[in-house]
């Protein structure tokens, strides 16, 4: 689902520490939407809210994470 809002290339012409830098942001930014999307799930009304609010978030985010670890392969970008 997230290839449908991710754009494709958008990471294309990232140099390896922006790479790095958008990695590990999103790293963190899908952790934070998984917790989100647990904590909703424990009543019934959140189940709802977290279906409809975070996962299209999540899927987005693990789309673009995707993406990043696409084109840091080529680039032979490691993390510090």
């Amino acid at each position: 689902m997230g290839q449908i809002y991710v754009a494709p290339g958008k990471y294309e012409y990232y140099r390896c520490p922006e790479i790095i830098t958008a990695i590990t942001s999103n790293t963190t930014k899908e952790r934070e939407l998984t917790e989100l999307v647990d904590r909703a799930g424990q009543n019934a009304s959140g189940v709802v809210v977290g279906v409809f609010a975070y996962q299209k978030w999540l899927a987005i985010t693990r789309e673009e994470r995707r993406q990043l670890r696409e084109v840091s392969a080529p680039k032979n970008c490691k993390r510090q």
